[in-house]
C-alpha cells in the first residue's frame, strides 16, 4: 500500500519488492531532517531518491514505491512516475525505393556519389593498366 501519511517517524521501516527482490529502508531522524537508510549504510534525503537507487535507470515516486512494513504491498505497475503505459507504436511504412536513372543498375543506384566516384576511378585505372600491358 502506498504511503499516504507522509509524517514518518524515525525508526519506521519501509519495504518494497522490485524484480522479485525484497528491499528495506529504515527512516532515520537527524537534526537536519529525515534520512532513508539501506542496510548497507547508504542514506538518501527522500523516499524517491532511495527508490531511484534501486531501479536500473529512471525515476520513481518513492511515496508510491515504498510501503510501511506490515502494510499491503504496492502493485509495481503504477510506481514509475505514476504514468500509464505508453501505447505501442504502429509499424513503420517501408521506405520508398530510390529512383533509378536510365542506364544504371539498381545496385549502382544504392551507392553514394562518393562510392560511385571511387569505383569509376578504380575502373579507369584498371583499364589504363590493362591497355599499357597489352601494347
Amino acid at each position: 500500500m502506498p504511503i499516504e501519511n507522509r509524517d514518518l517517524k524515525g525508526g519506521e521501516i519501509l519495504v518494497a519488492t522490485y524484480k522479485s527482490k525484497e528491499y528495506e529502508c529504515t527512516v532515520v531522524r537527524r537534526p537536519d531532517g529525515l534520512r532513508y537508510r539501506f542496510a548497507d549504510g547508504s542514506e538518501f534525503k527522500s523516499p524517491s531518491s532511495a527508490a531511484t537507487a534501486i531501479f536500473d535507470a529512471g525515476r520513481a515516486n518513492g511515496w508510491l514505491f515504498w510501503s510501511l512494513k506490515g502494510a499491503e504491498p504496492v502493485k509495481r505497475s503504477v510506481v514509475r512516475d505514476n504514468k500509464p503505459a505508453k501505447p505501442k507504436k504502429a509499424a513503420k511504412k517501408p521506405a520508398k525505393a530510390a529512383k533509378v536513372k536510365k542506364g544504371t543498375s539498381p545496385k549502382a543506384a544504392s551507392k553514394s556519389a562518393a562510392q560511385r566516384s571511387r569505383q569509376a576511378a578504380a575502373s579507369r585505372a584498371y583499364r589504363a593498366r590493362k591497355k599499357a600491358k597489352g601494347s
